[in-house]
């Protein structure tokens, strides 16, 4: 089976986990299976991220 995962931490612990604003991280509803090909939330540090700034856009 391909990797899966969870994601059921609250807004607030995920904001002090990584020393964000709480009220600029949203809500998540409780996923227990998280499929590979699903939008998950990501947090990266720094302005340009990692790959030097290079991003896939929202339309592929």
């Amino acid at each position: 089976m391909c990797g899966r995962y969870a994601l059921h931490a609250h807004r607030r612990a995920i904001a002090e986990a990584f020393d964000l604003d709480p009220d600029e991280v949203p809500e998540l509803p409780r996923r227990y299976n998280v499929a590979p090909t699903q939008d998950v939330l990501a947090v990266r540090s720094g302005s340009e991220g990692v790959g030097g700034g290079w991003r896939r856009s929202a339309g592929g």
